[in-house]
Order: C-alpha cells, then structure tokens, then sequence
C-alpha cells in the first residue's frame, strides 16, 4: 500500500524533501502540535490552537518582522488546508484564523501569496481528488481571510482579489457553489457601503443584474443580502431587473416558488436563501402568510421526496409566527397533513424523513401546550383528524399526535371536543366525520371521552363528572323517551350496538379507576380518597334517577325482584355510610365500607350474580363491624370468622382480578382497616404467598373484567385503537375459519412434530403418502410404543405453556399481595403483625434466590422485609407470647443453616434482631398519672420492678441461645451456622450482647479451638468493641498469655485489642450502673434511629 501511495504521489514527496531540507530548525512543541490540530476531538483541536499561539507570540521578538516559526506556521496551515485527513482542513483553518487575529505581522497579502504559491491545482499531474481537495482548501483559505476581519478592518484593497476568488471558485465545483456564497454574504455583512461599491459590487454586479430569469437560490441570496445591507447600491437596478424594489412581494410569488423548488438540490441541507425568505415574509405585516403559503410552500408537497421535506422544513419555519386560528387552519391544509399521514404510514420507512415527520408531529403538540387560545388548539386538531389521515390518525401513523394534543387541551377546548364527540355517539351533526369508519369511529369517541373525563383541563371537574353520567347513562341504558328531567336524557338517540356499548362500560371504570388513582401533589390520601368517593357518589345518586325516571329511561339488563330487593337495601346502606363518612375526614371503617358499597353497586351493572354474593357478605360485615363493642360478652358461637377476616378475603378476591380499578379498591379499603387487622386475618394474607411443598402451583381463580383493565397509568388512546385494530383482525380471521393459534399449531405440527414422528419411524417413515412400505404386525406393535412417545412430548410441551403462563399468573398476583403488607408495615403494624411477618417474608426471599422465575417476588419480599426493619415504632398489642419470640429466634437460628449465599444470611440475622427488639422493647408508659393515688402508684411501681425482672429473664435468655449457637460455630465443625449470622447480630447490638466476649476469649485460649475460629472469635471481639463496654484485666492476661501461639492475622487483632484496653481505658473507668443502664437502652436507640446505625461487613 505505501509503495502503491508512493509511486502515484512520487512527486509530492520529492517537493516536501526539497523543502524539508531548506525547512529552518523549528521547536519541537510547535510540530508536535500540528498532529493535535487534526484530532478528532474539537476540544483538543481548540486546546492546540491556544498552546500554539501562545508558542508563537514567545518567539515573537519585539520588532515587526515574523519570526521564522511564524513563518513556518503560516506556510504550513495555508498548505494543510488541502489536507485529505478527516479533521485536519478544519482544525488548521481555526489555527490560521486565530493567527490572523492575534500576529499583526502577518498580513493578508502573505496569505494571499501563500495561497497562490501552495494552493495552485495542476489538473495535467494531479488526480481529480488532489484538484478537489486543492480548490476546497482555497476556499477555505479565503473564508479564514473573511472570518478573521482583517480583509474588512486592515488590508482592504485586497477585498476585491478575495471576491473575485470566491466568485471564480463558484464556477469550478458545484460544491463549492454554497460555501463559497457563505464568504461573500459574509463580506455584504462586514463592509460599508463605501467598500461595497468599490470592491464588491463590481464583481457579483453582473449577477444581481440577471434578475428572474437566471435567478438561482445564491443569486435570489446574494440580492436580499444586498438590499439588505446596502439598500442604497442597489436600489436602481431593483425595480429594473427584479420587479419590484422589496424583491419578496407576492407579485414574485411565482419566481420565489420556482426558486425554493431548485433549492430542494442541497438536500438533505437546506440553503440559506429558505431562511432569509422566511424572515422576510415574516417581518413584513404587509405580506399575507397564507398568500405565501398558498403559492410558495404549498406546491412543494406535491413534488418529489426533496421538496417535500423541505416544505415541512418551512412549516416549521413559519410555525411560530402563526397567530391566528385561520391561519393554522390554512397553513396544516389537507396537503401537509396527507403528508404528515403518509410519510410515516409507509412500511420500512423510518429513515430521514419519518424523523423530520415525527419532529413536527412534536411542534403541533408544543403549540397546543403553549398556548391557552381554545380556537387555536381547536384548530391545530381540526386540521390533523379531517381527511385525509382521519380521526384514527394515531392509530395509522403509529404515534400518540392527536392523543396528547386532546390530553393538553383547555378546559374551554375540552369542553367543547367532549360534545362534538357526544355528537358522534349519539348520531347527530358534526365536524368529526368519516362514513366509512362507522363503529370504529364510534369507539374512537369513547377512547378520548375517557381522556378528557381524566386530563380535560385544570379547573373542570363538574363538567369532568358531567361526562362521567353520560357514559353511564349510554353504557347501562336505553332512552325510551326524551325528558329534559333527567340529564343527557333530552333527546332521543340512534340506539348505540352492542360493541360500543362494551366499549362505554369498559372506558367508564377506567375512568373511574384514573379517578382513583389520581395522587395530587400536597394533598393527603385521605382528602383523594374523600374526593373520590364523593364523585362515585353523585354517579350513584345520578344512578338512582335514571332508575326512576323508568317511563323514560330503562336499563340494558333489567333487575330482578331479588336484584331489586338487594338494590334497596344497598342504597339506604350507602346513604348512611356516606352521612357518617362525611363527618369524619381521617380515612377509617367508613371510607372502607362505603368505597367496597359503591364499588359493588356499580359491579351490579355489570354481573348482577357475583355482586349479590359479594353484598351479602358485605351487608354481615358492615352490621358486624358496627357492633363491635359488643363483642367482649362472650366469644361467638359456631366459631364464626370475625367481620375483619371475611373483608380481607373479599379484598384477596378484588386483588386477583383482572381490573386495576378493583385493585386500587382493594388497596384503599385495606389501608383504612389496617387499624383492625387480626392475626388471622393476616394469616390469610401469608397463606396466599406461601408456596405448596414441590414448587405445585395452587388453585387460585383470577377472574374479573378485561385485562386491558390492568394498566395501572392513563393509557393513550393509540393503544386503544391499536386494541381494537387487532379485534377487528381476529374477528375477521375467526369468520374466515383459521385463528393465529391454529396457524402456529399447523406449523409446529409441520415442522417439529413432524420430525418428532419421522425420527420415531426411522427406516419405516415413507418418502411420501403414495410410497408407503409394508410393515408386518409385530414391526406396528414395535412402533406404536415409540409413536405414543412423541404424541406424550407434544403434549407435554403445551402442558409446560399452560404451566408457565399459570405460574407467572400466581407471581403476578402474589406482588399485589405485597403491596398489602407494604400498606401495613407502612401504618405502624402491631407486634403480633411484625412477628408473624418476619418468616414467610424470609421464605420468599430465599425462593426468590432459588427459583430463577420467583426471583421479581424475592425482591419485593425483600423490599417488604427491610421496610419493617427499618420500622421506628412497632406498636404493642395485648396476647403477644413472649416465649413464642424465643421460640422464633431459635427457630431463625436453624433457619440460617438452610438459607444460600451469606447476603441471605445476613437477611435472617436481620430478622433475628427484630424477634429480639420485639421481645425486649415495648411502647408503654411506666410512670404514673399525676392524677393517680398513692395505692394506684404503688401497684404500677410494683408492675413496674416485675416487668424489669421479666426484662432480664428474657435477655438471659437470648444470650444463652446465642452463646450456645456461637459455641457451635467455634468448637464443633459440623454446625452448619455461618459466622456472619453472629458478626451481624453482635455488632448491631454490641453493649447487650457483651457478655458473650468470655465465650469468645475462652474459645481463643482454647486448645480446643482451631486457629481459624480463633482468629473469627478475635474478629467478632474486635467488632463488638466500643466506649460503652468494659475490657477487663483478666481478659488481656488471658490474652497475652496466649499471643505466642497466634498466627499472623491473630496478632493482628490482638494488638487492636490492647490497643482498646491501653489507649487511656475510657471504657474501663466506667461505673458498673451506667453501663448495666446502657445495655437497656442499646435496643432503644436502635429502634429510635434505626437508619443512623452503620453495619459493617467482616470477611
């Protein structure tokens, strides 16, 4: 490669040796930073630029005269300019350009003549990429010379030569062409008027004087320039060549099209004249922007690709400047939003233009967000959903265009989209048409009803309400009859299909879920929930009209008397839950019951058999719940479950179905009865979450409304009709006989099954169905054990579907189940609560860990798990066992030898300590009343001392259970227990678990004891150390009796233990009563400020 480069460039190289050899010596710091001019990085590039100036004005003497290494510089970045490198041309024009204006010995006529000595093409020996490269490098020559100011400021009788260089360039590339217009435009902006007239205007005069019909996009530039810098040149030839004297005017509207459209060459660059146009049309209010819509922009969407995008440049261009709704209305014509349509509707095409499509797609939405005008947002979206794209024009363009200007719109634009969408529903005239869409147009209005009812501007709520009713209304019933007694009942109708009134029920509970899903910024969860049960509310009430007014309106599905007897009785229920509700904000049984009422009321709409079930349980609840005081008589007969229990089962069942709105019920009703939660009732919540023994997933049912329910945020009303789309599809393909199902179980069947099967033959397998071999009956009896075996694995891979989807089910509805827990761990659970959740919540982790596919629910119950840790207060509650807490912390012990990996070990330990928090730490008060008597002060005093003793009995306790699991660990080898699990525990609790330290220095001291328990026994005493515990003397006698026999790593512990023990003995002097005060309150400053602890990790 370098002798094939050398040969065709023989005689560059022996011209650079010559020169090379007469090179005067130059600093080795100034060629080094020539290779930087040409990195890639423009930090560097401009980095180099600095540093070699700052080179050269050190080696500036002080007389005029440049130095040798300026010399040498000049010559050599005029030379790169030619440079073929990537960044080289770039990076030595801003060298040379900053030469220019920081060296005043350099003038403009060195320059010049360094151009023509340097960058002087010879196209009879040099190749056409050596000419190319030579005549840009001059052009950037004379831009540098431009740039610099000095052609303008200093050496202006060379300001003609520079001209007519560029111009000359002009004619030689067509390339060049634009740059080369760039110089001289720049020159029209930096000269006088002077200066123009003696050496600009002779050059390019012959240009300006073509006039229209040589006009081209520099010409067209080069005169606006002109005019506009040096009006007074120019203006006699104005109104001669080009017509008029302001050269943009709509009588040139023809000209200035045919202009824009050869423009459209420098695609994908857009000259510079577009802008200039622009500007002008738009500073002059004279000039009617849709007059220069219609005759200049306009035309080009009917041109080739080009054009097109370069009026959609121009759009964007003008859009700003739009002011009024008609001009939006004209300026979007049915011509740019065609191809706003089709440009993006293309498969495949999601190059350039698709990107510029979806850039201005975003521009109409910024408009609607910026502006308040209502006409205006009307306008931008009557221009997008009339014809051609349509209203569906999200769903075939695959965006979320009209979805997010609907979702921006003011309350005023809302208002009045929300009834021309009524108007499509009902049948009657308006501006939002499209025959043959038909329902598909009706579903359509449903979607962004739901829209606005949710995000229709701020301040709307009524009318957000208003909508609300009418969907209810068209969704469960019928008008029989107008009346202008009941709302959205006035006139009649055209009766709506059975579709979309599935459609109406669908998008009215999600609605109503939006609504209660809605957290405001600063405002509580109980004033959400208040607001929205009062908006259920007015739709219950609006409800009961509807049934009244029976002669008028009826219901799609008629009540029984059954259902009707039900009704009644659930409409006083809500009325008086509602009237106590009212009274009392704070979320409590109330707001629960009448959430689960209203919830239910609406379900009758729905599946009037499931929701009788559902209230009549819910009717035994809520009178249960309402007598509560009553139940300390005596316990209830025929071992009845509690009112708390049978709710939490029914909010189990509203967390397993498909609709989020039953969900967020569930959730609120949960949160507002935490207070009244039971241990069985939270039994029934851990039940769900354990996992049967052989990994079997159980028989839970998930029933409910449509999966589509499940998006727990708005969903755009793309998604929706791309839902919808694909109905109609499996709709059609069901007519047609053939589903997608079938198709994949025909090609499985062709393909794998096949093969299955042929393999299984073996030698018997036939080459087709004509040519079958003959086969005696002993050979088919051998093949049909091998033939059942293949037909056994086909049907064991769909049993393996089936099972997976089943599975991922059941772990989808185990994480709603969390989110109970995380609710009641977030309320302040009772003891009996943060006992109970401590070990299913540790099993699912460990599973988690385990099983690849529980892995989402392992870190859930994780996330649960150290939010109850973390917990600051953990309330009491009477029937707690403390000797079950013992249990369980003996059990969390044993429990840590079967957990995987030492982070899982450290997770039980954690839950160790809570059991011992719980067991040692309780909120009561032990000082007495001020109002109490002398005998009642005497009892409490004595309750008092027995809770103390009590207190030390339990701590004995646990340190004995430690003390032997540590023994395990340093005396035996098949314990099983991880170390970690006692540096966790000890150092978090390091004053109450001191007594341990004489276990751990008898274990050092020890022949027992292998050296390496000896040296974690070292590592546990070192970690537990701090200012508040006593290092006896006995203790480092025993020590330094016994250092001789420790390895290195021993030593070291060692002398930071007598380091501890010499260093001023602060923990020594310490009197034994604090230090037995401090190891009561240890537990109590963990619970206080559990997050300020630090635990540290031993290894």
């Amino acid at each position: 490669m370098r002798m094939r480069n050398f040969s065709k460039h023989g005689h560059m190289f022996a011209h650079m040796e010559s020169t090379e050899s007469r090179r005067p010596a130059v600093d080795p710091a100034i060629l080094n930073i020539f290779v930087k001019l040409a990195e890639g990085s423009e930090n560097e590039r401009i980095k180099a630029t600095e540093n070699l100036i700052e080179l050269l004005i050190s080696k500036q003497s002080k007389t005029n005269e440049p130095s040798q290494e300026l010399k040498y510089t000049v010559n050599r970045l005029v030379k790169g300019l030619a440079s073929s490198r990537k960044w080289a041309r770039l990076g030595f024009s801003v060298a040379l350009c900053q030469v220019l204006r920081k060296l005043e010995e350099i003038t403009v006529e060195d320059i010049l003549q360094r151009i023509k000595e340097n960058l002087k093409p010879i196209p009879s020996s040099q190749s056409k990429s050596e000419v190319g490269n030579i005549l840009l490098g001059k052009a950037f020559a004379y831009l540098v010379l431009v740039q610099s100011g000095r052609i303008t400021t200093e050496d202006t009788e060379r300001l003609g030569e520079v001209v007519k260089g560029l111009t000359d360039l002009r004619k030689t590339k067509s390339y060049l062409q634009q740059l080369c217009v760039t110089g001289i435009v720049q020159i029209l902006q930096q000269v006088d008027n002077s200066l123009f007239c003696k050496y600009v205007l002779p050059e390019i005069e012959a240009e300006l004087k073509s006039g229209w019909v040589e006009c081209s996009p520099d010409t067209l530039l080069l005169i606006l320039q002109a005019r506009k810098h040096h009006k007074r040149a120019v203006r006699k030839f104005l109104k001669e060549y080009w017509q008029d004297r302001k050269v943009v005017s709509e009588k040139n509207y023809s000209f200035i099209g045919d202009v824009v459209k050869a423009s459209a060459v420098c695609h994908p660059l857009v000259h510079p004249v577009i802008d200039q146009l622009i500007d002008n049309v738009t500073s002059n209010p004279k000039l009617d922007l849709l007059t220069f819509w219609d005759q200049v922009v306009k035309p080009l969407f009917d041109e080739s690709p080009s054009r097109r995008q370069l009026g959609l440049y121009m759009f964007m261009r003008l859009l700003p400047s739009i002011k009024t709704p008609q001009q939006m209305e004209g300026v979007i014509s049915p011509a740019l939003s065609g191809y706003l349509f089709n440009a993006v509707h293309k498969k495949g095409d999601e190059g350039l233009t698709s990107a510029k499509v979806r850039e201005t797609q975003g521009k109409l939405v910024d408009v609607v967000k910026m502006t308040s005008d209502p006409e205006m947002q009307m306008s931008v979206l009557r221009a997008l959903i009339r014809r051609p794209s349509g209203p569906l024009f999200d769903m075939k363009t695959n965006s979320s265009t009209v979805s997010s200007i609907i979702s921006h719109l003011c309350a005023e634009a809302a208002q009045k989209l929300s009834q021309e969408l009524i108007c499509v529903l009902d049948g009657h005239e308006t501006w939002i048409k499209d025959r043959k869409l038909g329902d598909e147009l009706k579903r359509w209005a449903v979607t962004h009803l739901r829209v606005l009812a949710t995000t229709g501007g701020a301040g709307s709520y009524d009318w957000q309400l208003d909508l609300l009713k009418y969907m209810f209304c068209r969704a469960f019933f019928t008008a029989t009859q107008a009346t202008s007694d009941v709302p959205h009942c006035g006139t009649m109708v055209t009766a709506m299909s059975l579709p979309i009134k599935q459609s109406l029920r669908v998008n009215f509970f999600k609605t109503l879920n939006n609504h209660a899903s809605f957290h405001a910024s600063g405002v509580s969860k109980a004033s959400q929930i208040n607001r929205f049960l009062n908006t259920a509310y007015d739709i219950f009430e609006y409800t009961l009209l509807l049934l009244e007014k029976s002669e008028f309106v009826r219901p799609d599905e008629a009540f029984s008397d059954q259902v009707s007897e039900k009704w009644n009785n659930l409409v006083s229920i809500i009325r008086k839950v509602d009237k106590k509700r009212k009274k009392n904000e704070r979320m409590g049984q109330d707001h629960a019951f009448e959430l689960l009422f209203l919830y239910m009321a609406f379900q009758l709409f729905m599946s009037q058999k499931e929701a009788i079930d559902v209230l009549g349980d819910l009717h035994v609840c809520y009178e249960k719940a309402g007598n509560k005081r009553r139940k300390s008589v005596s316990k209830k007969e025929n071992d009845e479950p509690e009112w708390i229990e049978v709710t939490v089962e029914l909010i189990l069942s509203l967390m397993s179905r498909g609709s989020h709105l039953a969900r967020v019920v569930a959730n609120s009703v949960f949160a507002a009865l935490t207070s009244h939660i039971t241990p069985k009732a939270l039994s029934l919540i851990l039940d769900v979450l354990q996992t049967p023994k052989g990994g079997e997933v159980g028989q839970l049912e998930f029933e409910g409304e449509d999966e589509n329910m499940e998006d727990e945020e708005n969903e755009e009303e793309e998604d929706v009709e791309m839902d919808e789309e694909g109905k109609k599809n499996e709709e059609e393909e069901e007519e047609s006989g053939v589903s997608d199902e079938e198709e994949d179980m025909e090609g499985e069947v062709d393909e794998n099954f096949r093969k299955a099967v042929k393999a299984a033959l073996g030698d018997a397998a036939a080459d087709s169905d004509e040519d079958e071999p003959d086969l005696s009956d002993s050979e088919m009896f051998k093949l049909d054990a091998v033939l059942a075996e293949a037909f056994k694995s086909m049907k064991r891979g769909k049993g393996d579907k089936e099972r997976k989807e089943k599975s991922k089910l059941v772990t989808d509805f185990k994480l709603r189940v969390l989110d109970l827990l995380v609710t009641l761990v977030k309320n302040q659970p009772a003891a009996l609560h943060a006992q109970a959740l401590v070990q299913p919540l540790l099993e699912l982790m460990e599973a988690g860990n385990k099983n690849r596919e529980e892995k989402v629910l392992g870190s859930r119950a994780s996330n649960v798990f150290n939010l109850l840790f973390k917990t600051k207060k953990i309330t009491a509650a009477n029937g707690v066992n403390r000797e079950e807490l013992v249990k369980a912390i003996q059990n969390l012990i044993e429990y840590s030898k079967t957990v995987t990996g030492v982070p899982m070990v450290k997770e039980v330990a954690k839950g160790c300590l809570l059991m011992i928090r719980l067991l040692l730490n309780f909120e009561s008060s032990l000082d007495p009343s001020p109002i109490t008597t002398r005998a009642q002060s005497a009892v409490k005093e004595k309750k008092k001392e027995s809770k103390i003793k009590d207190q030390a009995y339990y701590q004995n306790q646990v340190i004995d259970i430690v003390r032997e699991g540590l023994k395990n660990v340093l005396y035996t080898r098949d314990h099983r227990l991880s170390p970690t699990f006692f540096y966790t525990i000890l150092e978090r609790y390091p004053v109450f678990f001191w007594p341990l330290s004489d276990t751990l220095v008898q274990a050092v001291s020890s022949d027992d004891v292998r050296f390496f328990c000896k040296t974690q026994a070292c590592s546990i005493l070192v970690s537990i150390m701090n200012r508040n515990v006593v290092i006896t003397e006995e203790m480092m006698m025993v020590l330094e009796r016994i250092k001789k026999s420790f390895n290195t790593d021993m030593r070291k512990i060692y002398y930071q233990l007598k380091k501890l023990y010499v260093a001023g003995q602060q923990p020594g002097q310490r009197n034994n009563s604090k230090d037995k005060k401090r190891k009561h309150m240890d537990l109590a400053e963990d619970e206080a400020t559990p997050q300020k602890r630090v635990e540290t990790e031993t290894s």
